[in-house]
């Protein structure tokens, strides 16, 4: 399964995918699912990407310098709440995936 998959699939049903709204727990299970695919060698260009590219996009989305802060406590400060912090991820995400230049954007 692609990560992007995936995460269209926890949008609709998240709390099947965690125990409650918490953008950190999202994270970590973001961040198992990509490990699991490394270990396989089954990662695509696109999910490779993420780690790296996701979190300095959304610094860039909220205006912020970059910093080593990653992608779920950027967004959890802006939005103020997990839940809110969970659902703007999901908004996040498609925005970043569903635009080329997002994804493969070079940050230094």
């Amino acid at each position: 399964m692609e990560l992007n998959k995936l995460i269209d699939l926890m949008e609709k049903r998240p709390l099947m995918y965690m125990k409650n709204y918490d953008i950190e727990m999202l994270s970590t299970f973001i961040d198992g699912f990509l490990y699991g695919k490394s270990v396989s060698s089954n990662v695509s260009i696109d999910e490779d990407l993420f780690r790296p590219n996701f979190s300095f996009w959304v610094q860039e989305y909220y205006g912020e310098k970059p910093t080593s802060h990653g992608w779920a406590s950027v967004i959890l400060y802006h939005e103020g709440s997990h839940r809110k912090a969970v659902e703007k991820f999901f908004e996040l995400y498609k925005e970043w995936y569903e635009n080329p230049e997002n994804r493969l954007k070079t940050y230094v």
